[in-house]
């Protein structure tokens, strides 16, 4: 009993750390295999060819590679998930940009033929802490 639910949380924890990290593992494992891929590609060309131009190059450049897509997957994925620290504060609109607030100007010729002037000039209603605060 106990060593199922050891698995499970072990289960479910590596799940929870790839949810957020599969887009860089599978993006770093398919780089390096389509680049192992060419490179021997590339050897079997040359034992077809004859020839040795450039083997000692194939040979860096799949190291260098690899080595630079490891170091770059290690380093994000080392980064903790960054979370939006956006701060958000707001802020008073100009007035002058305030369309909203001259379409309800009782003089705009817009708002005469809308169909709601009546309900515009309807006194604001009263609720029942209004009307017990009356005199």
């Amino acid at each position: 009993m106990m060593n199922a639910l050891l698995k499970l949380a072990a289960s479910l924890s590596i799940i929870i750390w790839l949810k957020t990290r599969y887009k860089v593992l599978l993006f770093s494992i398919s780089a390096i295999l389509i680049c192992w891929v060419a490179h021997s590609e590339y050897i079997e060309y040359l034992q077809h060819s004859g020839s040795k131009d450039g083997l000692a190059q194939s040979y860096l450049f799949k190291g260098a590679f690899t080595i630079l897509i490891s170091t770059w997957a290690v380093h994000r994925l080392g980064k903790p998930i960054a979370k939006s620290n956006k701060v958000i504060t707001y802020q008073q609109p100009d007035p002058k940009k305030r369309i909203a607030m001259s379409l309800r100007e009782p003089n705009n010729p817009k708002l005469h033929n809308d169909g709601f002037s009546q309900i515009r000039a309807k006194n604001k209603l009263q609720n029942h802490v209004d009307r017990l605060l009356e005199p």
